[in-house]
């Protein structure tokens, strides 16, 4: 009876939760409401996606001064070529720009997180509303809606 009532207790907590999160409980499926997505990468993570898409490897740091850098073709010893980026905003969508390097490398790099953002959202249309660089991370914040 106990594990009866507390799973009770759960499934309620549960549905309060995706109500109050997912906005619309009984509507369309189109009408739903969709909160913010915010997509969180740690320098290693940030290391994947620039190896991805620049098909060599890479280390990444992000700087106090909220620039990617980017060791290219080493380990981080400073063997290999250097890009450094500063990731932005412009008109809601996410602009890399460079400061050091490639343009072409820049513009690789900065395809590569776009892509993440359209899978994230899964072919909603959004606009990038919020980039942080801090405590080693890049933070996007993105909201549905054009």
């Amino acid at each position: 009876m106990l594990a009866f009532l507390v799973g009770l207790l759960a499934g309620g907590v549960s549905v309060a939760l995706l109500v109050t999160l997912g906005g619309n409980a009984g509507g369309d499926a189109g009408e739903a409401g969709v909160g913010n997505v915010v997509l969180r990468y740690d320098e290693r993570a940030l290391g994947v996606v620039a190896e991805a898409a620049l098909g060599q490897r890479a280390v990444v740091r992000v700087e106090q001064r909220g620039r990617l850098a980017v060791a290219l073709g080493s380990y981080g010893d400073g063997d290999g070529q250097r890009l450094v980026v500063d990731p932005d905003l412009s008109d809601g969508r996410l602009v890399v720009r460079l400061i050091e390097g490639e343009a072409g490398e820049a513009a690789r790099l900065e395809g590569a997180l776009v892509a993440a953002m359209d899978a994230a959202m899964s072919g909603t249309p959004y606009r990038v509303v919020a980039i942080a660089t801090r405590d080693e991370r890049l933070t996007l914040e993105l909201a549905p809606g054009e």
